[in-house]
């Protein structure tokens, strides 16, 4: 995350080596919104870190921009942005990842018990790469509720008020269907819907 006020004496910025190294999809993504790091890049410790080595090579391949913090200039600080290029390259990877969890959400969908066909849903809502809340069809035990409402039920409770029919993108002889928005597109919906009222 970004720091934009000076820490208190004594505390310790954010470290270059916390940054995940599992994949360079999860790296890279760590940096997505912004984050302030202690700048001791030139440090021989930090210098012959993994983490270290995949920071130059995204800058130099243009996946992530390294500033001066300019909100604590008296202090040693950078802030490191993921760029477009940077997104585009791990949307994949990233979206797969939260599509898988998206399927396996639907795998509990409770369908209505009218007798006819409901879809399986599953929903995962992301803000920066990050995981927000879940839902799924059914979740909250009472019959019709779409996956989209009880994963937005779980960031606020006035979700109530809001039409989500129609949220469905149906894939034609899909066992499951996914439902899958950015949080932003969500908003503006809600929103815009909002507004109609």
């Amino acid at each position: 995350m970004l720091i934009l006020k000076k820490l208190p004496q004594g505390a310790i910025y954010p470290q270059l080596t916390q940054a995940p190294i599992s994949t360079y999809a999860d790296f890279l993504n760590f940096f997505r919104g912004g984050h302030t790091i202690d700048d001791n890049l030139g440090a021989t410790v930090v210098a012959a870190t993994l983490q270290a080595a995949m920071l130059n090579i995204s800058i130099a391949s243009g996946y992530l921009t390294k500033t001066r913090s300019m909100a604590i200039p008296n202090e040693f600080l950078a802030d490191i942005f993921l760029t477009a290029s940077g997104s585009e390259l791990i949307q994949t990877a990233v979206d797969r990842k939260f599509c898988e969890m998206a399927v396996q959400l639907a795998k509990k969908s409770i369908a209505e018990k009218d007798g006819k066909l409901h879809p399986y849903v599953g929903v995962v809502v992301v803000k920066d790469g990050n995981v927000i809340a879940t839902g799924f069809r059914g979740e909250t035990g009472k019959g019709g509720d779409h996956g989209e409402f009880c994963a937005l039920k779980k960031i606020n409770a006035d979700v109530d008020k809001v039409d989500l029919s129609g949220w469905q993108e149906d894939a034609a002889q899909s066992e499951l269907v996914l439902s899958m928005r950015t949080f932003r597109e969500m908003v503006r919906e809600l929103q815009q819907d909002a507004e109609l009222r």
